[in-house]
């Protein structure tokens, strides 16, 4: 998704969830989210022990109707 995709979805009120690997260490592996009111990337959640731990917490977020994943 383009930053002008990205845009018309925030602003009818979604939300978009990126997961974010910045290196192997554990404190490196968390999630970015954009809403409407902050339009660029920000942190959500970090420090997840694995890749498969923050695949769940993903999944769970993404149960909620108007978030979407980048």
């Amino acid at each position: 998704m383009n930053q002008k995709d990205q845009d018309k979805v925030l602003n009818v009120g979604f939300t978009i969830l990126r997961e974010r690997d910045e290196g192997m260490r554990s404190d490196k592996i968390n999630i970015v989210q954009k809403t409407k009111s902050r339009t660029c990337w920000h942190l959500l959640y970090k420090g997840f022990k694995s890749k498969a731990a923050r695949r769940r917490f993903m999944d769970n977020c993404l149960e909620n109707p108007f978030v979407i994943e980048d």
